[in-house]
């Protein structure tokens, strides 16, 4: 499962104005900038952005802040500069598989799809390395990099680097879901009766996912586009993934 790395939605007055307080003593304390961009990741990306730039500016070989600042150019967007940033905390520290798993998720969004999947399995590979339990959501993203990029055979091989009964973590077990749809051990019409009603997350990525199945794997193009604007009618979580994929994929026509 993915570290939480977030400060909460709304930022924290009281915290910032701390932080505020302890940088007009220490302007150059490069975690005091990270603290604060930190306090803003949730609902004021440009300010975190800032923030973060501080933070590298003061210290520019520390690879967490670049992860950090790269992933908020993912949630605004910006998805080439999110590929330099990610890029720069690999050469910094290459054994995060985070970092390889995101700088794979800019590529995706840049269309290079390909590509994006050789980081997922990158990713893969160091989240084994290092112990993390987060195979379900790299092996995902891969299957959907390839499908992408036309490739269905190394698509289906990416299914088979998990079992099908394998753990996951519960933050995890939307993708788990998913990855048994794409590898037809549970049915579309057992997965549309279990998608999750009760977090939106889990519900943007799950719909999402039945969208991906009737794109890829039995191509109805009138039930992923009802599937595509089910995952975009959930509000207030434009920043998901899974309601970016859907965004995008209706601005490219797939559906």
């Amino acid at each position: 499962m993915f570290r939480t790395i977030e400060a909460g939605m709304t930022p924290n007055e009281s915290k910032i104005a701390e932080i505020r307080a302890a940088l007009k003593a220490e302007p150059d304390n490069a975690e005091l900038w990270l603290q604060l961009g930190m306090e803003y990741s949730q609902s004021l990306f440009e300010e975190s952005i800032k923030n973060y730039s501080m933070a590298i500016g003061l210290s520019p070989f520390n690879g967490e802040y670049y992860f950090h600042r790269g992933r908020k150019y993912l949630s605004t967007d910006q998805y080439a500069e999110a590929l330099a940033d990610f890029h720069a905390s690999l050469r910094l520290d290459c054994k995060d598989g985070q970092s390889w798993h995101y700088l794979g998720v800019a590529l995706y969004y840049l269309e290079q799809y390909a590509e994006a999947a050789r980081y997922f399995g990158k990713a893969l590979e160091m989240n084994k390395k290092n112990g993390v339990d987060c195979v379900w959501p790299e092996v995902d993203w891969m299957w959907m990099s390839f499908m992408r990029a036309g490739d269905s055979q190394s698509a289906k091989q990416a299914l088979d680097l998990v079992a099908d009964d394998a753990y996951s973590s519960a933050g995890d077990m939307a993708y788990k879901k998913r990855v048994r749809l794409y590898k037809g051990v549970d049915s579309i019409e057992t997965f549309m009766q279990n998608v999750s009603r009760e977090d939106p997350l889990d519900t943007v990525t799950e719909l999402y996912g039945a969208a991906n199945y009737y794109m890829f794997i039995s191509p109805d193009p009138q039930k992923a586009t009802e599937l595509l604007d089910a995952t975009l009618a959930v509000k207030g979580y434009e920043n998901a993934f899974g309601w970016k994929c859907a965004y995008h994929d209706r601005e490219a026509g797939r559906a």
